[in-house]
């Protein structure tokens, strides 16, 4: 919704979105490759910190197995 309303979270990364990605090194890679799939269907980039809480769900969802 965020990309679509044009009000992603900043596009530098933040401390937040650092310590995700250290947390969870492998949704973070995960994330990085899902966000090339987004950027090609929807026509925009995801920030830093877009990608880092996309790790946060993907770690999430893969942690619930």
């Amino acid at each position: 919704m965020r990309i679509h309303n044009h009000k992603q979270l900043d596009s530098e990364p933040t401390s937040v979105g650092n310590a995700i990605r250290d947390a969870f090194p492998d949704a973070a890679d995960v994330a990085v490759r899902l966000s090339g799939v987004l950027e090609l269907r929807l026509g925009a980039a995801l920030t830093p910190d877009e990608i880092a809480y996309l790790a946060l769900h993907v770690a999430r969802v893969t942690s619930e197995r």
